[in-house]
């Protein structure tokens, strides 16, 4: 009889122990989910480490390059943004000039061109004129070229009067254009 009842609490033992474990996460379960709103308090914070880690592996963009670079420009920076905050009201009026001036900062075809050629790429106008950091680089590209010591000395008005008028900056009417975009 000893021998029976082994074997029948062996057989029943693993039967009753496993359905118990389908019963206990039942009572288990609600005590779990009030943990997961704290866990999903932490995330944001992680999350906001992530982008200062860097992969060697992955070559940043050049829209990235060129915000890195004016971070070390500030005086570029600066009149850059006057210069687009004044010609398209902060990219609210994307052509002037009677369709002749196209983008954030109001650059006309030639100028456009010019500026290309200076940093060497093949942008198309008007349809790049659309992405502000290009328009951006077109007009650091046509500043070297035609403002090379304004761009070295920082010097922001140089740079507004340059940006209109390359070959007359102290035209009488460029300084009516100057004093409006740098708000003197």
């Amino acid at each position: 009889m000893k021998l029976n009842t082994i074997l029948v609490l062996a057989v029943l033992l693993p039967v009753v122990f496993f359905a118990g474990a389908f019963t206990r996460p039942l009572w288990y379960l609600p005590q779990v989910e009030t943990h997961l709103p704290q866990v999903e308090t932490h995330l944001p914070q992680i999350e906001t480490y992530l982008p200062q880690v860097e992969s060697p592996l992955v070559k940043p963009t050049a829209q990235e390059r060129w915000g890195r670079f004016l971070d070390t420009q500030p005086d570029i920076k600066r009149a850059l943004t006057l210069l687009r905050l004044h010609e398209s009201l902060d990219g609210s009026m994307m052509i002037g000039d009677g369709g002749a001036a196209r983008g954030w900062l109001q650059q006309h075809k030639a100028h456009w061109q010019e500026g290309c050629k200076a940093i060497g790429v093949s942008w198309s106008w008007p349809k790049d004129t659309s992405k502000l950091w290009k328009c951006e680089v077109v007009a650091y590209g046509y500043w070297k070229r035609h403002a090379p010591v304004a761009l070295k000395e920082g010097n922001v008005e140089e740079l507004v009067r340059r940006f209109r008028l390359p070959y007359a900056p102290y035209r009488k009417d460029n300084d009516l254009y100057a004093v409006k975009v740098l708000g003197e």
